[in-house]
C-alpha cells in the first residue's frame, strides 16, 4: 500500500510540473531602485536622446566660422546653449539676430549661442561674407551639416532650442521672436 502512495504522489508531481513555466522570480519585484552613480545622478531617471522638450540634446562637434571647434556637451559643463538654426535669406532668422544681438549683451555670461545654418548651401564663406555687413558679437556661427539636422529635426528657419546644462532640452520653437519673447527665452535659459 505504501508503494502506491510513493508511486501515485511521484505521478502527481510530474504531471504537476510537466508544463509548468519557470518564471522570473525577481519579475514581481519590477525593476526595483536604480543605483546612483558617481555623480549622484539616477541613471535609469535620464532623459532619453531626442529633439524635442524634456529629451537629452543630441550632441555635436561643429567647426565655427571663426575656426573653433564647439562640442555642445563641452559647452554644457560650462553653461547653458541655445542652439539657433538659420539661414542668411530667412527674413524671421533676421529680426531673431537683430534681437539678438541687441539683448544677448547682457546675458553673454549665462549661455553660449551657437547660430547654426540649416542651408547646406551656404558654406562657411557665405556666413563670413553675411557677418562682415551685419556683425553680431558673441554668438557662434557656424555651416550646418546633415547630420545635425536630421538629429535634431529642423525643418523649419529660426528654430530655438535651449539646451539646460543638464544637457535637456528646455523647449523647442520656431518662428520669428519679438523682443518680450526673446528675454523671456533668454531669462529661462540663464535660470535653468
Amino acid at each position: 500500500m505504501k508503494i502506491w502512495w510513493v508511486i501515485g504522489f511521484s505521478v502527481f508531481l510530474a504531471a504537476c510540473s510537466t508544463g509548468a513555466q519557470t518564471t522570473d522570480p525577481y519579475a514581481s519585484l519590477g525593476d526595483g531602485v536604480p543605483v546612483e552613480g558617481e555623480t549622484g545622478a539616477i541613471a535609469s531617471y535620464a532623459a532619453e536622446v531626442g529633439s524635442q522638450k524634456g529629451e537629452q540634446a543630441p550632441d555635436f562637434t561643429i567647426n565655427t566660422v571663426d575656426g573653433k571647434d564647439v562640442t555642445l556637451s563641452r559647452l554644457l559643463l560650462d553653461k547653458p546653449v541655445l542652439v539657433y538654426f538659420w539661414t542668411t535669406w530667412c527674413p524671421a532668422c533676421q529680426h531673431d539676430l537683430g534681437v539678438m544681438k541687441e539683448i544677448y549683451p547682457a546675458y553673454k555670461d549665462d549661455f553660449e549661442i551657437i547660430a547654426i545654418n540649416m542651408d547646406l548651401d551656404e558654406d562657411e564663406n557665405v556666413i563670413r561674407n553675411y557677418l562682415r555687413e551685419k556683425p553680431n558679437p558673441g554668438i557662434q556661427f557656424a555651416a550646418g551639416t546633415e547630420a545635425i539636422l536630421r538629429d535634431y529635426d529642423v525643418i523649419y528657419t529660426s528654430t530655438k532650442v535651449p539646451v539646460g546644462k543638464n544637457g535637456v532640452i528646455l523647449w523647442r520653437g520656431s518662428g520669428e521672436m519679438e523682443r518680450d519673447l526673446m528675454v523671456t527665452l533668454f531669462e529661462g535659459l540663464k535660470n535653468s
